[in-house]
């Protein structure tokens, strides 16, 4: 099977999006110094982009399937943006966390949350009647002054919500087992 000239097309623009020059007016998400015989500059730029994206593909790998998680019906927490994911039975996270048990009694899954307002803000997570939220295992952040980082996780109160405290246009992936 051989592709179409649009689909060559499409794959050249969307290289061009994801690897571009250092150009102040193309918005990419990882940057090289066009110029690197003369720079020497041979890095490559990481934008915030990026890290954005590695929030998703970190709580949603190929497979996933979507879950219902509700922030509280606070009017702060109106600008948050919550997504929740069950991790696919045959990833290896889900594999690697379940071999020892034979099988397991609930899915792996994660959250991302994002405060997607200039000010700072907290958020209470709840599950539904299908899904109680566990205790966290892991959790990064992504703010102004952070890319991907490790965080504290936060205790899940024995109500079974859980509560962050996000600085202003900050992302969080929670990890479950």
């Amino acid at each position: 099977m051989t592709s179409s000239p649009m689909v060559g097309m499409m794959v050249r623009s969307l290289e061009y999006q994801l690897i571009c020059p250092l150009d102040p007016v193309v918005e990419g998400i990882i940057y090289y110094d066009p110029n690197y015989n003369d720079t020497h500059y041979y890095g490559l730029k990481l934008t915030k982009r990026f890290f954005v994206l590695k929030h998703f593909t970190k709580a949603a790998p190929v497979g996933s399937v979507r879950r219902v998680v509700a922030a509280s019906t606070d009017t702060s927490e109106e600008n948050w943006r919550v997504l929740a994911f069950d991790y696919p039975t045959r990833s290896k996270a889900h594999e690697s966390h379940c071999a020892p048990y034979g099988k397991c009694n609930q899915p792996i899954y994660s959250i991302v949350a994002m405060n997607a307002q200039w000010n700072a803000s907290s958020i209470t997570l709840t599950g539904d009647d299908a899904f109680k939220l566990a205790q966290p295992a892991k959790m990064y952040r992504t703010s102004g002054t952070e890319d991907y980082a490790e965080v504290p996780v936060p205790r899940l109160a024995e109500d079974g919500t859980l509560s962050i405290e996000a600085s202003e246009m900050s992302i969080y992936t929670i990890l479950f087992e």
